[in-house]
C-alpha cells in the first residue's frame, strides 16, 4: 500500500476489498471441501451396501440405498455454515456496490461538470476535462453491479436448494452430488468475476477519486457512505476485518472510520458491543486455528486422510435377526445438530450469579451468598400495563413484559422514561423538604440519572424473576419480553405497528425501518435524516442542544420532531404552537417554511394601501434574514421586500 493511498480517506475501500478477497477464497475452499466430503460419503456408503448385500444370500431384507437418516445428513451443518458465510459476503458486497453507484461515481460526474463550467478556452484545460469525462464509466460499473446481484441471487438459490435436498430423505446421491458440482462451477465463475471487478475498481476508480477530489470532498463521501450502513452491516464488516486483515490493517481501518465519524457516538457504540472487540474476536480466531491444527495432527497420527466423513453404518446387515426380519426396525435418529457457530458480540461483562425466587416472599433474589439479596417494594414487583384496557403489559410509554433494574439505585422501573419521571418527582419532593441541603442533593440526583447502557438486570413481569439483561426471552418462563429488543441500549418494545432500528452513530434506537432503507445518518448534523429529504441543510450537532421553545432535550426525545426549512429542529407540538405567533425561526430568524403564499398576500395588501404622495418613492436599506443579504428597497409602512430574494423577512438598517 502506497503512502499516498494510506492517507486517503477512502482507504476503507481497499480494506473492504481485502476482506472480500479473503472471504471469497474461504468460500471457494468450503465448496471444494463440501464436494470432497460428499464424494467420500458416497464411496464409503457404496462399499458398505455392496459388502452387506454379499454376506448372505438368504437375507430377505434389501436395504434402501439411503434411509431417512442419510449419510448426507452430516453435510447439513456444513451447508448451513456455508450459507451463513455467503450471506455476510452478499450483504457487504451489495452495500459496497450501492455506495459506489450512489456516491462515488456521481461525485466524479459532478467534478466533471464543475470543471466544464470553469474551463477556459485554453487547450490544456479542455483536454483534461475531456479526458476525465471519458474515464468516468459509471454505466459500465452499474452494469457490472447489476450482473453481480444476479450472480449472488443464483448462488443463494443454489445453496438453499442444496440444503433442502440434503435435509429431505429419499433423494438420490447422484442428484445431491450433481447439485454440489453445479454449485462449485458457479462459485468459481462468480469468484473470478468478483476478483476482476475489485481489481478494476482499484486500478480505474480509486485513482480518479484521489486525483480529482479534495481531501474534504473524500471525507464527505466517506460520511455519506457510512451514514447508510446499518448496525448489522457495520458488525458484518468488522467481522470480515477480524477474519481477514492483519492487526495493523484492522487498526488502520478502524482509525479511518473513527476519523470520518468524529462528532458522532460511533465510539460509544463500539464500546457498547464490546470495549475490547478486536482483541476478543482475535483471541477466538487464534483459539480456533490452534484447535484445527491439533485436530489435523491427531487425524494424521491415526492414519486419517483428514477428510471429515460421517457415514451411517446402522444398515450393515451383520445381525442375523435383522436378516431374518423383512421389516427391520429403522435406525436410531441422530442427535440434533448444534446451532451453527456465529460471531457474537458481547454487550457487557457476563454475570456469574444465578437468579432464583425467594420461596417465602416470591421476590427475586440472588442465589450467590456473597452478594446481598436485593429487596423490592410490592409496587415494584407488581406488573404494570400499557393502555387503559390492561390487556398488555408495559407502561404509558411502551408495551413490554419486563422491568429494568436501575443501575445505580437498584429500583425496578418499566422503562427509562418512567425512571426519569420518578427521579424528578423525588427531586421535587426533596427540594421542598430539604431546602437547606441543596448542594449534596444535587450531586446525588445527578448520580441517580438512568443510564440505559449500564442496565445489567431485568425482571420478567409474568413470573417475577430477576435475571441478566440482554436476552429477548425470560430465562425462566420463556416469555417473550417484546417483539423488538436492542441488546445495546436495553430497549424493549412490543408494538406491532412500529418499525425500530438501532443507529450505530446515534447509538440509540430510532423509529424507522433502518439506515439505507428510509433513513441515513448525517455525520455533520449527527442526526438520522429521512431519505425523502432531498434538500438537506447541515447544522453542526443539530440535535445536540435543547428545544428552543420548551428547553427539553432533542437527541433523546421520544416526541416527534419538526425540522425547519433553515435546518434547526424543535418538537412538533412546540412548532405547532409557536407558528401561530410568528413564521421566523427562534434561533436564526429565517422563515421556518416556504412563505411565498404569505408574501403574495402582503404584495396585494401593499397594492391596495398606497402611500401618501410625500412618502411615495422613498427607499431604505434592509437586511434580509432569509438570504442574509443587504439591499436597497422601496419603503412601505406595511413591510419592505428584499431586493434580492423577494422575501418580506427583512429589517430596516438605514432609511
Amino acid at each position: 500500500m502506497s503512502h499516498s493511498l494510506s492517507k486517503c480517506p477512502l482507504i476503507e475501500i481497499i480494506h473492504i476489498h481485502d476482506c472480500l478477497r479473503g472471504e471469497l477464497a474461504t468460500l471457494t475452499k468450503d465448496v471444494n471441501g463440501l464436494l470432497s466430503n460428499a464424494l467420500s460419503i458416497q464411496a464409503n456408503s457404496n462399499m458398505e451396501i455392496t459388502s452387506s448385500s454379499g454376506e448372505s444370500s438368504e437375507c430377505s431384507f434389501s436395504p434402501t440405498p439411503y434411509p431417512p437418516t442419510t449419510p448426507f445428513s452430516s453435510l447439513s451443518k456444513k451447508i448451513s455454515q456455508l450459507i451463513a458465510r455467503f450471506k455476510i459476503i452478499q450483504s457487504v458486497f451489495l452495500s459496497h456496490s450501492s455506495a459506489e453507484d450512489e456516491f462515488i461515481w456521481p461525485a466524479l460526474k459532478a467534478k466533471v461538470n464543475e470543471l466544464n463550467s470553469r474551463a477556459s478556452d485554453s487547450t490544456s484545460n479542455s483536454s483534461s476535462v475531456k479526458k476525465l469525462h471519458e474515464m468516468v464509466k459509471q454505466e459500465e460499473y452499474e452494469d457490472d453491479h447489476s450482473k453481480e446481484r444476479e450472480i449472488m441471487d443464483q448462488l443463494n438459490d443454489q445453496l438453499f436448494t442444496l440444503k433442502v435436498l440434503v435435509d429431505s430423505p429419499g433423494n438420490l446421491p447422484s442428484t445431491i452430488i450433481s447439485k454440489i458440482e453445479n454449485l462449485k462451477t458457479h462459485s468459481v465463475d462468480a469468484v473470478s468475476h468478483f476478483i476482476v471487478h475489485l481489481a478494476k475498481e482499484e486500478s480505474d476508480c480509486l485513482p480518479l477519486v484521489m486525483e480529482h477530489l479534495t481531501i474534504a470532498e473524500m471525507k464527505d463521501l466517506v460520511g455519506n457512505i457510512m451514514g447508510k450502513r446499518s448496525s448489522e452491516n457495520m458488525e458484518e464488516i468488522m467481522s470480515l476485518a477480524v477474519n481477514n486483515l492483519p492487526e495493523s490493517e484492522r487498526e488502520d481501518m478502524l482509525g479511518h472510520m473513527k476519523e470520518a465519524m468524529q462528532g458522532t457516538f460511533f465510539e460509544k457504540w463500539l464500546d457498547s458491543i464490546n470495549g475490547k472487540w478486536f482483541e476478543t474476536m482475535q483471541s477466538k480466531i487464534v483459539t480456533k486455528s490452534k484447535k484445527d491444527e491439533k485436530e489435523k495432527k491427531r487425524k494424521k497420527s491415526n492414519g486419517d486422510d483428514g477428510i471429515d466423513v460421517d457415514v451411517d453404518k446402522s444398515n450393515n446387515c451383520n445381525n442375523s435377526n435383522n436378516c431374518n426380519n423383512p421389516n427391520p426396525p429403522p435406525p436410531p435418529l441422530p442427535p440434533p445438530p448444534p446451532p451453527p457457530t456465529q460471531l457474537s458480540f458481547p454487550t457487557r461483562t457476563q454475570l456469574t450469579a444465578h437468579y432464583v425466587k425467594n420461596a417465602q416472599t416470591g421476590a427475586p433474589v440472588l442465589a450467590s451468598s456473597s452478594s446481598p439479596s436485593p429487596t423490592f417494594s410490592s409496587a415494584e414487583l407488581q406488573p404494570t400495563y400499557h393502555g387503559d384496557e390492561r390487556n398488555s403489559l408495559g407502561c404509558v410509554h411502551y408495551s413490554r413484559k419486563c422491568k429494568l433494574r436501575h443501575p445505580t439505585t437498584g429500583a425496578l422501573h418499566t422503562c427509562r422514561l418512567c425512571a426519569e419521571a420518578s427521579h424528578f418527582l423525588t427531586m421535587a419532593s426533596n427540594s421542598n423538604s430539604n431546602s437547606n441541603s441543596n448542594s449534596s442533593n444535587n450531586n446525588n440526583n445527578n448520580n441517580n440519572l438512568f443510564d440505559r447502557y449500564a442496565v445489567t438486570e431485568v425482571m420478567c413481569m409474568p413470573c417475577a424473576s430477576l435475571q441478566p439483561s440482554g436476552f429477548p426471552n425470560c430465562v425462566h418462563c420463556q416469555a417473550s419480553f417484546s417483539s423488538y429488543h436492542c441488546r445495546i441500549c436495553n430497549f424493549y418494545d412490543d408494538s406491532d405497528d412500529k418499525d425500530i432500528y438501532h443507529c450505530p452513530f446515534c447509538n440509540v434506537c430510532r423509529a424507522g425501518k433502518g439506515l439505507g432503507i428510509d433513513f441515513r445518518h448525517c455525520m455533520r448534523c449527527n442526526a438520522c435524516i429521512s431519505m425523502e429529504e432531498k434538500d438537506h441543510k447541515c447544522i453542526q450537532q443539530t440535535l445536540g442542544g435543547d428545544c428552543s421553545i420548551c428547553m427539553d432535550t432533542l437527541f433523546d426525545s421520544t416526541k416527534p420532531l419538526k425540522k425547519l426549512r433553515c435546518g434547526h429542529v424543535m418538537h412538533l407540538e412546540c412548532y405547532t404552537q409557536f407558528c401561530k405567533t410568528t413564521y421566523k425561526c427562534p434561533i436564526c430568524k429565517k422563515s421556518m417554511e416556504d412563505m411565498s403564499d404569505y408574501f403574495a398576500l402582503i404584495d396585494r395588501s401593499i397594492e391596495s394601501h398606497p402611500l401618501p404622495p410625500e412618502l411615495t418613492g422613498l427607499t431604505c436599506q434592509v437586511m434580509c434574514d432569509d438570504c442574509e443579504e443587504t439591499s436597497h428597497a422601496k419603503f412601505h409602512t406595511i413591510a419592505v421586500k428584499c431586493g434580492g430574494c423577494d422575501s418580506y423577512n427583512t429589517n430596516r438598517v438605514q432609511k
